[in-house]
């Protein structure tokens, strides 16, 4: 693994050691990357920076991917949090018709099928 970052990279302050990110590289990216390596409260904080920083007339897709995408890691600790999220991002894929976008609204399905299985207020 690199240790020092080269010409057109830089290193992100919550990036596990050695974890390069582009410059310019969005949030949405950065948190990606935190989710990966286990940092759940790092991933939620930049996904949050990315929704409220990016233009979502522009990103529309990616905006609605991202709230999806937060919505999975606020799971882990509050579904209640996750399913108010997670009807932000239905509301924002309105429209859209995209692979990631189907593929986020499979994994809220699933990840809340238990919920829905026993209720909510039953966890």
């Amino acid at each position: 693994m690199v240790s020092t970052p080269t010409a057109g990279v830089s290193t992100h302050p919550r990036a596990p050691q050695g974890l390069l990110l582009w410059r310019g590289e969005p949030c949405h990216e950065t948190a990606c990357a935190l989710r990966d390596t286990g940092d759940l409260p790092g991933a939620a904080q930049e996904f949050s920076r990315s929704i409220r920083t990016r233009d979502v007339a522009t990103f529309t897709r990616t905006h609605a991917v991202t709230l999806g995408y937060l919505g999975a890691v606020q799971a882990a600790s509050a579904i209640e949090e996750a399913s108010s999220t997670w009807s932000n991002a239905l509301d924002a894929m309105q429209g859209i018709n995209s692979g990631r976008t189907r593929q986020v609204a499979i994994d809220m399905s699933l990840t809340l099928a238990p919920y829905c299985r026993r209720g909510m207020n039953d966890s």
